[in-house]
């Protein structure tokens, strides 16, 4: 079922099997939601795409996961620390041994980075559930990590 295999089951369980003689007093959570266009829907309309909803899912999962690459972004390249935010929040998330989990338009991805290992950063994302899901208006991003 959906419930058995959420990206949060999985990592508990890495979690746990990693660090079974010092578990972590806690998880740290933090999320972040804006009622924006969404991620791909911003990184569209700056391509000329007018609207990405239209468009195969694939194409929308594209431009979400350009966007999480060093040099993604919406705005002129010509702007100071454009396609930076996204990038350093993935290699922030691997780095503390955490979980990314992004709902944004058609799309909900995720990220476990115990999985993927410290040294093999990635900002590929994997699908979580059905793909096509109803467009989410906006964007939410959870990260979860662990707390000593």
């Amino acid at each position: 079922s959906e419930e058995r295999s959420s990206p949060l089951r999985a990592y508990l369980q890495m979690l746990t099997s990693r660090w079974s003689k010092k578990l972590p007093k806690a998880l740290l959570e933090i999320s972040i939601a804006d009622s924006g266009v969404g991620i791909a829907a911003k990184m569209a309309q700056a391509q000329g795409i007018p609207n990405i909803y239209a468009e195969p899912i694939d194409e929308e999962r594209r431009l979400l996961l350009e966007a999480f690459t060093i040099t993604g972004t919406s705005r002129p390249k010509s702007t100071a620390g454009a396609g930076l935010g996204l990038y350093k929040i993935l290699q922030a998330t691997q780095e503390l041994d955490g979980l990314f989990v992004v709902r944004s338009g058609r799309l909900c991805m995720h990220r476990n980075y115990i999985a993927r290992g410290r040294y093999t950063f990635s900002v590929d994302l994997d699908p979580w559930g059905q793909n096509g899901l109803r467009p989410f208006i906006g964007t939410s991003i959870s990260l979860v990590f662990p707390w000593w």
